[in-house]
């Protein structure tokens, strides 16, 4: 930025109250105060004689310079107020006007010397046309019109030719650089499907898999219910033809029907078989008490049936 382009406001005041206590300050402190309700610290100078010196020279310092160096009188206020402008002018970015407050500081911070506020605003230079020089030919004679037109039509084209190669090669340059980035994206999706095909394979086969075991206990689980059920079948076989051996031979001893139809009808329950065969139950039955006590609960029970028949 320009320094023509801005201007300051309550500074020459400002300045004049600085050089009063320059001599005995210690360090400044500048805020920015465009904001009332905000201050922004934006840095701290330092009245060492070396920092002095690098504020006031137009070039780089040697990096000899001793910090006990004599200074001129009032160059430690001539650095201050050069560098509060530049630090306004290096905050005026976006902004038409910015206020400042700074304030001076003694030995250590123990004291306030002077504090004091100062704007810097954009001011718009006025439009200036440009001076064009006459056009010459090579013996130095001015140009007419017609030949400043030619001449001037004919740098036209040649810059436009200029603009029109560099174009050219910015554009090749880019198509060649989306052709890379094409080329690269075609690459990494290549490899990502070959890569999602060898994890579809996987899944498949552990489907195929799955399956297999699925239908291998399917199978074997049939073959169990089916091995249950013929031995269930034979045993029944078993027991009716035990009962029907036993009926029959109950009939050669001499019983009557009736008892060989109640030992038929007694052979021929699993359950029941199993409950009279039981130790305990046999040894309820040698007692005569209990068999009769079992004699009328069947009366009993057949004679409720007959009722509810």
């Amino acid at each position: 930025m320009s320094n023509d382009q801005f201007a300051f406001d309550q500074f020459d005041e400002l300045e004049a109250r600085l050089r009063r206590v320059a001599h005995d300050a210690a360090y400044a402190v500048v805020w920015d105060r465009t904001d009332r309700e905000v201050d922004e610290k934006l840095g701290r100078f330092d009245f060492a004689p070396a920092n002095v010196q690098i504020n006031l020279a137009d070039d780089v310092l040697d990096s000899g310079l001793r910090e006990d160096a004599e200074l001129p009188p009032g160059a430690q206020s001539e650095a201050l107020c050069r560098w509060l402008r530049g630090v306004a002018l290096s905050n005026m970015e976006g902004a038409d006007l910015r206020r400042f407050r700074v304030r001076v500081y003694g030995s250590k911070g123990s004291a306030i010397l002077e504090t004091g506020s100062y704007a810097c605003r954009r001011v718009k230079a006025p439009f200036e046309f440009p001076v064009i020089p006459a056009l010459r030919d090579p013996d130095g004679k001015p140009l007419t019109y017609t030949q400043a037109s030619e001449r001037g039509a004919a740098r036209g084209m040649e810059a436009l030719a200029i603009y029109y190669a560099q174009w050219g090669q910015l554009l090749l340059g880019s198509v060649a650089q989306m052709q890379g980035i094409n080329n690269q994206m075609h690459t990494q999706l290549y490899d990502q499907l070959r890569g999602a095909r060898g994890q579809v394979d996987q899944l498949l086969a552990s489907v195929l898999e799955s399956r297999a075991n699925e239908i291998e206990l399917a199978q074997d689980h049939q073959l169990a219910q089916t091995a249950d059920g013929a031995r269930t079948a034979l045993l029944k076989e078993a027991m009716d033809q035990l009962g029907q051996a036993a009926r029959v031979m109950v009939a050669g001893k001499g019983v009557s029907p009736e008892l060989t139809e109640v030992l038929g009808a007694i052979s021929g329950s699993p359950e029941l078989m199993a409950t009279l065969t039981d130790p305990e139950v046999r040894k309820l039955m040698r007692e005569p008490a209990n068999l009769q006590g079992l004699a009328q609960m069947l009366k009993a029970a057949a004679a409720q049936q007959a009722e509810a028949d």
